[in-house]
């Protein structure tokens, strides 16, 4: 079976599944997913870096509020 791409982390860069993805973390009003439990750890110490680099490079996708 083959997996959508539907998200990339944002402190790798990877492309991911967001339904293969360790639980998604929530900052601001937005879900961020990750490929890998280090990535959320980084993610969780300097979200504002991480989170700026998907809005700044329009990787994310804005629409996916929760």
């Amino acid at each position: 079976m083959s997996s959508a791409i539907d998200e990339i982390d944002p402190v790798c860069g990877r492309q991911i599944d967001r339904h293969e993805a360790p639980a998604p973390i929530r900052h601001g009003d937005f879900a961020y997913y990750f490929d890998r439990q280090q990535c959320a750890e980084k993610f969780r110490r300097e979200p504002e870096r991480y989170a700026t680099v998907l809005r700044d490079e329009a990787w994310g996708r804005l629409d996916r509020k929760v």
